[in-house]
């Protein structure tokens, strides 16, 4: 469970949280991030969650999800 700061929105709190697992190698290569897990481990919504990804995935390009499969970590970051 993490402290929320109130003054920081909770997805980019979430997002946040995420990226630290991802570089820490506790969400490797290729592991599906499971919403339903992070949900009850960070005790926030399923929309909270999925703003998280989307913004690891669109704007930091950490994760990538596949219709119908889920969102993965993806093998490579991009170069900037």
């Amino acid at each position: 469970m993490i402290e929320y700061n109130p003054r920081i929105p909770k997805w980019r709190q979430v997002a946040d949280e995420i990226q630290r697992r991802i570089e820490a190698g506790e969400i490797g290569y290729n592991d599906v991030i499971s919403e339903v897990r992070l949900e009850l481990e960070l005790e926030v919504s399923r929309p909270t969650i999925r703003q998280a990804i989307a913004y690891l995935r669109d704007e930091l390009k950490l994760i990538e999800t596949i219709p119908g499969r889920g969102s993965f970590v993806r093998e490579n970051k991009p170069a900037p």
